[in-house]
């Protein structure tokens, strides 16, 4: 085996075709090809290709004073090993992150300050993240990660879409898949609501302590009320995306009143994708201030209708197709959510949630186990989903009335009363949770207690079939006709 430094004046396979050069890489095993890798540079960068699509960006600020950051070490470019036509090969790059979004989020939820990041560090990182995609002209899938300090959320967004634009512009009308994980910390603000009035201060004492190249990248703070416009001026078009996903923490529940929620300044994030006319995927993942988790999901999976012959297309028609609208504008129109409830006391204002989400057509509520043992949920805590016209698949936690036992069969006439209140697109309604049972026929003794997990799936009627009805219930492993709620 030869030393990986050594310069052959000729390749190994320098006899052959190049035909029969690609094959020799491309049907070699991965495990073969790391070996072959090692013997010379190459043989490095002809199997680069084939052994790596995907390139992670490590630059981590930690905390300390002095930071070196080199997302791609220079030895790298100068030596060949990413070339230029190696760096063509590459499809995906992710910055890499500190830690998972999740656990990020939930550590910033259980203590009253996030981690205490230095934001000059931390703004290196992305500064010199973003200017390494000037080296990838050929990316189709974009992963973001980054931990900022709260009152630096709007600049930092509109910062990373201007650094899109200028060093992507060889990409992004090429890019498919556009990822952003984004934990936002809490150090020196307030716990109440993000238009505090501190916030204005804290960010002009973190912007004076920034080095003069990270004010320039993000500059004077961008107010709320602006950061929409912005965003949606500066965001470069993805003609070709097709999977957008949003982490971002500190986004309140679903439940939350009308008229107090804060969605609309979270909006900004997926304005990127409302300008690409093939979008099949988009999600938005929060965590509310108190660890409230919720999925928010539109799917387009419609496949585009093939277009006239250029000769019959009118300038009305041919301007649609330049400028599609968007597919989705406002967070009311996402079609799927999910969310892990942590008090049960928050399915009291399920009518909040159906008036912020009109148009769900999926929609899955759990109770965390944390307080899976200690909830009480009237099948009347539901009748609010009645406002949900285009549902089709329920899935609520299990009832457990604290006044006297729940028969089953009373979820089943629940759901076909919903049908014919007006959800006719309704399909599947699934109950699911943890029950206190005590089985009927006790016998002698003393009576025995026991928790179980419970699930009971209700399949109704099609639509066009009537009188609407129940076509099939399954209940899992329980037979709940043996077993009543304990109260």
């Amino acid at each position: 085996m030869q030393n990986p430094e050594s310069k052959p004046k000729s390749s190994p396979f320098g006899n052959l075709p190049p035909e029969i050069q690609t094959c020799i890489f491309e049907f070699t095993r991965p495990r073969d090809l790391r070996n072959l890798a090692k013997c010379s540079k190459w043989l490095y960068n002809g199997a680069f290709h084939y052994r790596f699509r995907a390139i992670i960006l490590n630059s981590d600020p930690g905390s300390s004073v002095y930071q070196i950051f080199r997302p791609i070490p220079s030895f790298l470019l100068q030596d060949g090993l990413l070339s230029s036509v190696t760096r063509q090969r590459i499809r995906a790059i992710r910055f890499e992150p500190s830690r998972s979004w999740r656990d990020s989020a939930s550590n910033v939820c259980t203590r009253s300050h996030g981690r205490m990041l230095r934001p000059d560090n931390v703004l290196t990182r992305i500064r010199k993240s973003l200017e390494a995609l000037a080296h990838f002209p050929a990316l189709q899938k974009l992963y973001i990660s980054y931990e900022i300090p709260c009152v630096a959320e709007n600049n930092v967004f509109l910062a990373i879409m201007n650094a899109i634009t200028e060093y992507g512009y060889n990409f992004h009308e090429r890019l498919k898949v556009l990822q952003f994980e984004v934990t936002k910390t809490f150090e020196g603000y307030t716990l109440g609501r993000y238009n505090d009035e501190n916030a204005d201060q804290i960010y002009e004492i973190m912007f004076s302590s920034l080095s003069i190249s990270n004010r320039i990248f993000l500059g004077y703070k961008v107010p709320d009320e602006e950061i929409r416009g912005l965003v949606r001026a500066r965001t470069p078009k993805f003609p070709h995306l097709r999977c957008a996903e949003f982490m971002v923490n500190g986004i309140p529940s679903p439940f939350t009143e009308t008229e107090t929620h804060v969605f609309k300044r979270s909006e900004f994030y997926f304005i990127a994708a409302q300008s690409t006319p093939l979008l099949e995927k988009l999600v938005f993942h929060t965590m509310a201030r108190d660890g409230m988790t919720t999925d928010y999901k539109f799917f387009d999976n419609q496949h585009p209708k093939e277009q006239k012959p250029w000769w019959e297309i009118t300038p009305e028609e041919q301007e649609k197709i330049n400028n599609p609208p968007p597919r989705i504008h406002l967070m009311s129109d996402f079609t799927s959510l999910e969310t892990i409830v942590l008090e049960r006391d928050k399915l009291s204002e399920l009518g909040n949630l159906v008036n912020n989400f009109p148009n769900l057509t999926i929609l899955e509520i759990v109770i965390s186990e944390i307080c899976s043992c200690k909830y009480y949920i009237s099948p009347d805590a539901y009748e609010a989903i009645v406002g949900l016209k285009r549902l089709t698949r329920a899935t609520l936690p299990w009832p457990r009335m604290v006044d006297g036992p729940l028969h089953p069969d009373i979820l089943g006439e629940t759901a076909v009363r919903w049908k014919i209140n007006g959800m006719r697109n309704l399909e599947v309604v699934t109950y699911r949770g943890v029950r206190l049972v005590v089985p009927h026929d006790l016998g002698h003794g003393n009576p025995s207690h026991s928790w179980d997990n419970v699930e009971a799936n209700i399949a109704l009627v099609p639509n066009e079939a009537e009188p609407y009805g129940i076509e099939q219930v399954g209940y899992g492993d329980v037979n709940p006709h043996e077993y009543m709620d304990a109260f």
